[in-house]
């Protein structure tokens, strides 16, 4: 009878905010509308194996619930920063699916070729006569692992992310870290020798610092000075990631455009005055950078450097631009560079060494097949070296990945289809046929140029179909991650822009800590500006497949 009295007396502190937290998460992570929360019929049957037990309301479900729960999910996921995982996605025309998130396999996996090679494998294994190609991330180490994997699968195409390069082109800007021959993961900061731009890694370190500022309880009278969509703009880069170079240009956008109420605030005595003690040395330094002489001019600087890699971003946000201009923006994007006004000779050289250097983890043979297959280009400015070096690859390239001989018949076949296609292509963009211009205005791709045009070539247009059916960048399977599915869930409960975000939070990541799960149909809609900021997420930590 004690026992009986004890299971069914009231929950203590601990146990019954611990049963408002699992309801509030079923709520989130199943995207029913929090009004269910209160209906009779689930407190009559919570209440017959607990009488004393209060359900939570829709109102602390929107409330402090969330809070909580969002403050316990990130403390799981941002618990041990040491932890690093691979996430791997397979993406097929429109569609991608989400294969496993996988913690590294030990401290130093990520910069281990061999590893890499070996997990990309075993992913591979059980659909591997439907993987087309692997995008990896843009490092020396996965460059490597393209090699092993190439020896093995010679049908199959493995190159780097232009988005995740071209981030890191940034980072070498603007925050570099220079390795150590005993710090392989790049613990300890060390800029590079010869480094000319200390000016803008400062700039850029005070730049988060004044986000951070205004975006915190330290200044409440932000309210009243800032306009409302700069505000919340602002609390959204200071809550991301430090490492989301991506977003840099448009941090510094932001400041300019709020640059004469940043003048009028810190240029007021009492803003340093009247600071609480705790707060004055950030005050003054947030004070000392705004009003600076050089500050404008800096702001504008390191926005004329972003701008080109930017118009690239952009450019491969989505999957929609086809492989073959990664090697067209290889061949651009250095010669973009001389148009920046304002670089010394020194700047100008750093640029261009690191963007080179980047370059070379992104491309691969995949890049140049296609440029040269892309009825666009057809090669043009390639090199004749390069161009004979891709040619030979088209005619030797193997039907399957078992041909370990050369044949010849179709090796034959392939030269004699690349020639016709050659003149074919050289005939429609010299006349200029409506069909070419298509083309060139974009209006028409080359994937459907081959899926039209090509009956004739049926070799070359079975290579050319898997190239242009492959994707330049992770990003928007990245994008994809973030989007995870919460439609259901906003259309049933309406809740503010920053609650949406943390919903996301919860429903994304809660997948990856909870293992039996049921999985559910709901449709994926967009979070606006929604960015997990995470490196784990980010394409160095990203393998996709083209199937």
């Amino acid at each position: 009878m004690a026992k009986d009295r004890k299971r069914n007396g009231p929950l203590n502190k601990p146990q019954s905010d611990r049963l408002e937290e699992e309801l509030a998460m079923h709520a989130y992570t199943t995207g029913m509308a929090f009004e269910d929360m209160e209906d009779c019929h689930l407190a009559r049957a919570i209440s017959i194996l607990r009488p004393n037990v209060r359900l939570p309301e829709k109102k602390r479900l929107e409330e402090d619930l969330l809070h909580r729960c969002y403050d316990k999910m990130h403390k799981q996921v941002w618990g041990n920063p040491e932890e690093k995982y691979v996430t791997y996605l397979a993406v097929t025309n429109d569609k991608r699916f989400f294969l496993e998130s996988e913690k590294a396999a030990g401290d130093e996996s990520q910069y281990n070729s061999i590893l890499i090679a070996q997990d990309i494998k075993r992913m591979m294994q059980p659909i591997e006569n439907k993987v087309s190609g692997v995008v990896t991330g843009s490092t020396e180490y996965h460059s490597r692992a393209w090699e092993m994997l190439k020896a093995e699968y010679p049908t199959k195409f493995f190159y780097g992310c232009i988005s995740h390069a071209l981030h890191l082109a940034i980072m070498d800007i603007f925050g570099p870290e220079k390795s150590l021959d005993n710090d392989p993961r790049r613990m300890t900061p060390m800029l590079p020798m010869g480094f000319p731009f200390q000016e803008l890694v400062e700039f850029t370190n005070s730049c988060n610092e004044v986000l951070s500022f205004f975006c915190s309880y330290q200044y409440p009278p932000k309210f009243k000075m800032f306009n409302a969509q700069v505000l919340h703009t602002m609390k959204n880069f200071a809550n991301a990631s430090l490492m989301d170079w991506g977003t840099l240009a448009a941090r510094f956008r932001l400041l300019a455009q709020a640059e004469d109420v940043l003048q009028s605030i810190v240029s007021d005595p009492e803003f340093v005055e009247t600071a609480p003690t705790n707060q004055r040395a950030t005050r003054e330094s947030v004070k000392g950078f705004i009003m600076s002489i050089n500050w404008k001019m800096t702001l504008e600087k390191a926005v004329t450097i972003l701008t080109p890699i930017e118009l690239i971003l952009y450019k491969f946000q989505d999957d929609r631009a086809p492989i073959s201009e990664v090697y067209f923006e290889s061949k651009h994007l250095l010669t973009d560079f001389d148009a920046v006004f304002g670089l010394t000779t020194v700047e100008l050289e750093y640029i261009k060494k690191v963007v080179t250097e980047r370059w070379q983890y992104v491309l691969s043979e995949a890049h140049g097949l296609a440029f040269l297959l892309d009825p666009r280009y057809i090669g043009k400015s390639m090199t004749r070296d390069y161009r004979e070096q891709i040619e030979e690859l088209i005619f030797n390239f193997p039907e399957t990945d078992q041909d370990v001989e050369i044949n010849e018949e179709r090796k034959r076949a392939m030269s004699a289809e690349y020639t016709d296609y050659v003149i074919y292509a050289k005939t429609q963009r010299t006349s200029r046929t409506f069909k070419w211009e298509m083309l060139e205005k974009g209006n028409r791709s080359p994937l459907q140029f081959w899926i039209t045009e090509a009956d004739d070539w049926p070799h070359l247009k079975s290579l050319a179909l898997t190239l242009f059916s492959l994707a330049p960048s992770s990003i928007a399977s990245e994008n994809t991650l973030c989007k995870s599915t919460l439609t259901q869930l906003y259309r049933r409960n309406k809740i503010n822009f920053d609650d949406k975000r943390r919903l996301a939070f919860i429903c994304i990541n809660d997948s990856q800590f909870t293992t039996n799960r049921v999985s559910t149909d709901v449709q994926s809609t967009p979070l606006p500006d929604f960015s997990m900021g995470d490196t784990t997420l980010s394409p160095d930590g990203m393998m996709m497949w083209m199937i």
